[in-house]
């Protein structure tokens, strides 16, 4: 609709500008795909490691002071973990393999 109105006030027919848009689209389409695993990986991975120095820093900070650690805190500190182990074990743009099921072991 806004683009119809555009093409009016233009005078330019909608059905022209068609295959640019298609075309447009298409290129960025092509683009995200390129860079999107690496943007995402990087960003996780940093996220991940702001997330794990926090949490190493506030148990060490418990252990000083003689407090007891959460469990909640415990289970963060290893989900940190497991996660930078999977992003390190990845490479942008690769696919994850699915874990191996027991069918036939039965």
């Amino acid at each position: 609709m806004v683009v119809e109105t555009l093409c009016d006030i233009a005078e330019v027919d909608p059905a022209e500008l068609r295959p640019a848009w298609i075309a447009a689209r298409a290129s960025k389409r092509r683009r995200a795909a390129h860079h999107a695993p690496a943007d995402v990986h990087a960003a996780l991975s940093q996220y991940i490691s702001t997330i794990n120095q926090s949490v190493i820093r506030a148990i060490q900070s418990m252990r000083e002071h003689g407090d007891p650690i959460p469990d909640d805190l415990t289970a963060a500190q290893h989900a940190a973990a497991n996660a930078t182990r999977l992003l390190r074990s990845t490479q942008p743009g690769s696919t994850l393999h699915s874990a191996p099921t027991d069918e036939g072991t039965k």
